[in-house]
């Protein structure tokens, strides 16, 4: 069982690289999709949980709070376009007091509920 640093490459060329614990990604680590798609951050259990940051291969970037690999917590989500959410997340969607800002300097701070 892995325990400690440690690299994995899976079939689909997809890789870890960081820290183990009980064979499971607990710890510190990156994980780089097949598709690209890479994430920086805490692992517990196999889950991306606590602080990290994912970036898509669209350019999209979220820095933030995670829980059971959802987004959770505080965080900011990026476009490439220009727009950008500075708040809070529940279950994946925004959920609670936040921010949205357009390219084109319009803006929307107040309270969301369920992503809306």
């Amino acid at each position: 069982m892995q325990d400690g640093p440690g690299k994995e490459e899976l079939e689909d060329g997809s890789k870890y690289d960081g820290m183990f614990k009980d064979g499971k990604k607990w710890g510190q680590g990156t994980y780089k999709w097949a598709d690209s798609s890479v994430y920086t951050g805490n692992w517990v259990d196999n889950n991306i949980e606590g602080e990290g940051e994912y970036n898509w291969p669209d350019g999209r970037v979220y820095k933030g709070t995670w829980k059971e690999n959802k987004l959770d917590g505080k965080g900011i989500y990026y476009w490439p376009d220009g727009r950008r959410y500075d708040g809070e997340y529940e279950n994946d969607k925004k959920h609670g007091f936040g921010a949205y800002y357009w390219p084109d300097g319009k803006a929307y701070e107040g309270h969301w509920v369920n992503g809306k």
